[in-house]
């Protein structure tokens, strides 16, 4: 019988395309039926992005509760991130809060993930602040973190904001998404 590392190296490695998504179900099926099913932190958290790929919501929940010991903000990220795939939003916050409330210091993902989230949610100015946060904690916003929320404030018609974030992140150096640059060009009547 293989040890529990293995199966999981082999479900990771399946997953990295959708071909192999049928073997890493039946990877994650075998494993969890397994009596001795004793995971390191970092292979607990190397399945449950597995399962985040292959819409394996519950298995995720499951192992975040199960796991023993203090999440990690990995941890805390994948399922955050799992929660928003299922569409259940208002709970991935209520994750982030968990998260904070632990003192659990905030990775490039995690702010990424949770930036995403808030857009998501309709909460630009709750997204803008994790974005101040994450850039006095030494990080550089990503380009999708500038676009998510540059396209969220576009919904809401506050284009002045639009071209504010616009400036700051060509400032910065980040790349935009042209075709968003272009689409807001175009309802915006001018120059972005």
């Amino acid at each position: 019988m293989l040890h529990p590392s293995i199966y999981v190296k082999l479900m990771s490695e399946a997953s990295r395309t959708p071909e192999g998504y049928g073997l890493a179900a039946a990877l994650v099926d075998k494993l969890g039926e397994r009596p001795d099913f004793d995971l390191r932190l970092q292979d607990c958290t190397a399945v449950m992005k597995v399962c985040v790929k292959l819409r394996r919501y519950v298995v995720v929940e499951s192992l975040f509760r199960e796991s023993g010991g203090t999440p990690t903000v990995v941890m805390y990220t994948t399922v955050i991130h799992s929660r928003c795939r299922d569409g259940r939003h208002r709970e991935a916050l209520a994750l982030v809060w968990e998260m904070e409330q632990s003192n659990c210091l905030l990775d490039l993902p995690a702010y990424r993930v949770i930036v995403k989230l808030c857009v998501v949610l309709r909460e630009q100015e709750r997204a803008l602040r994790y974005l101040s946060r994450l850039k006095e904690a030494g990080f550089v916003p990503t380009g999708d973190m500038y676009d998510n929320l540059i396209e969220g404030y576009a919904v809401e018609g506050r284009l002045a904001k639009c071209r504010q974030l616009i400036r700051e992140a060509e400032s910065a150096g980040v790349k935009l998404d042209r075709r968003l640059l272009s689409r807001l060009s175009e309802t915006g009547g001018g120059h972005f």
